[in-house]
Parts: structure tokens; sequence; C-alpha cells
């Protein structure tokens, strides 16, 4: 974990470790491991939600909360660009307990611990120590993290401490330029394959598997180059798919163009419109 200059009070580390260099799957010291990235960062935008709490030891009262997450899957990574010697979750956290804030800063607390529910599946019939095998996760629920002295992902730390000089923000700020950079591409390929127009691209673009990934990744980057919690995109991808439906509905009904039609369906529809903006 590290504190830095540039944000005082918060610890950056890895928060969940997924796979490994080689994109393997990451085992922890139970033999066990969480690499299916759509389940991980499902739990996680599902967690953040819910405010993202901070225990100590995996008891007692909360101490802090997560305040930036970003899944450094191996899809992402590479979407992006990024070569890393692990992958998985990186996190800031706020530490608001002042007795868990000074062992964080002594050195006492070494890393982060997820807590939750998890349904496991055997990978190997070898049994690496008695009573243990294996397993890696099927279906899992994130209910806290922890701040830890001895972490279950060895590689789990909190890796920031005295790096008075890491721009945080500008590295999130990399990631959306990126993000929405392969995005343009992505829209513009579309229409000079289809020589369809800019709505129908856009339309096609952020509804496919790829464009509803990479516009995550824009607009949670976006949050977090701004120092600011993420907002619940998922919502808001939610609002701004029925706002469109809406839209091409009423271009059906009337003929008219989309951005006719939009400015229409916004003055009609307020609350959708607010909610797609976030």
């Amino acid at each position: 974990m590290i504190s830095t200059g540039v944000t005082p009070g918060l610890f950056w580390g890895w928060g969940q470790i997924t796979h490994d260099a080689s994109g393997a799957a990451a085992f922890d010291t139970d033999n066990q491991a969480l690499d299916d990235e759509g389940m991980v960062i499902g739990a996680w935008c599902e967690f953040l939600a819910a405010g993202a709490p901070m225990l100590e030891q995996h008891s007692g009262k909360q101490v802090g909360a997560v305040r930036f997450a970003f899944p450094l899957v191996p899809s992402i990574a590479q979407a992006l660009g990024i070569q890393t010697d692990r992958y998985g979750v990186i996190v800031g956290c706020e530490a608001t307990d002042a007795g868990t804030r000074q062992r964080l800063e002594s050195g006492q607390i070494r890393g982060y611990s997820i807590g939750g529910a998890a349904k496991w599946a055997d990978v190997a019939k070898m049994r690496f120590t008695e009573g243990t095998q294996r397993q890696r996760a099927v279906a899992f629920k994130l209910g806290e993290l922890s701040f830890v002295t001895d972490p279950a992902q060895e590689q789990a730390l909190i890796a920031l401490k005295k790096q008075a000089e890491l721009d945080v923000c500008g590295m999130f700020r990399k990631q959306a330029d990126t993000a929405g950079a392969m995005l343009d591409a992505l829209v513009k390929q579309r229409r000079a394959d289809t020589g369809c127009s800019m709505s129908e691209a856009l339309d096609v673009v952020y509804k496919s598997d790829a464009g509803r990934q990479l516009f995550s990744i824009h607009t949670t980057a976006t949050d977090m180059s701004k120092g600011v919690a993420p907002i619940d995109h998922a919502a808001r991808q939610e609002a701004a798919a029925k706002l469109n439906d809406l839209v091409q509905a009423r271009r059906r009904t009337t003929g008219e163009r989309y951005v006719e039609a939009f400015k229409a369906v916004a003055a009609e529809q307020p609350a959708l419109m607010a909610a797609a903006q976030g």
C-alpha cells in the first residue's frame, strides 16, 4: 500500500489478484481463485454501489471505504496496452479510523483481503495439502474489503506509502482517453464497413459487448481522473439505453432525424435524461 502526497489519506494497492503475469488464474493460500473477469467486475460494481465499506481484519466496525477501484484484468489491460506482472482490481482506500490509519502508516497493516460469499468448483483432482483442493469461484458476492496484516493473496499488498510524485489522476486520464479513442475507432469502422449514419453506428457500437465495456472504462476512468468516486454507470447505461429506445421509436413514427427526436424525447422524459447523464 502507498499513501501519496498527491492523494493524502488514501492508500493504494491491489485489492484483489485475479491472474498472474502469464494470464493464468491466481490461486491464494487456500488454493482458491476468483478469475472470471465478468464475475469479478460485476461483484465490484455492486460493492461500490453499496458504499464499499472497509473493515480491519474482517471484523468490528467500519474503518474506512473504497474510494477508487479499477479492474485491471487481462482483457482490459490488453485493450489499453498495459503490461503488468499481475492482474486484478487496483483500489484507493480511505482510512477514516485514526487507529487503523496509524497502523497503515507504520507498516503494521500490509495489505488487503476481500470478504464475501462464493460458490466454488474443483478444478484439479490432485490434493495439494491435506483436505485442500484447487478451486475456482463460479459465483461471487463481495461484502467488504479489509485492511489486513497478512493477506491471503501474497501480492495483494498496499503498495504506495512514500511516493509523493505519483500522478494517479494523470494515469486515469490516459486510460479514459485510450478507451474513448477506441470507441471512436469502432464507430468509424462501423460506418466505413456499412455506410450507415453516425447515429446508427453509435447505436450498434454502444450496444455491443466491446462498446459497453469500453464505455464503462472511459466513464469510470474519467470520474477517477477528477478525483471523485465513480458513479453508478450500470444505472446510467440502462437509462441511456431506454432513452435511445424511445428516440428510435419516435423516429419510426415521425420520420424525424435522430437529433430532432432526441431533443423531443429528452424534453418529455427529464428524469430519464438526468439518469442517463449521471
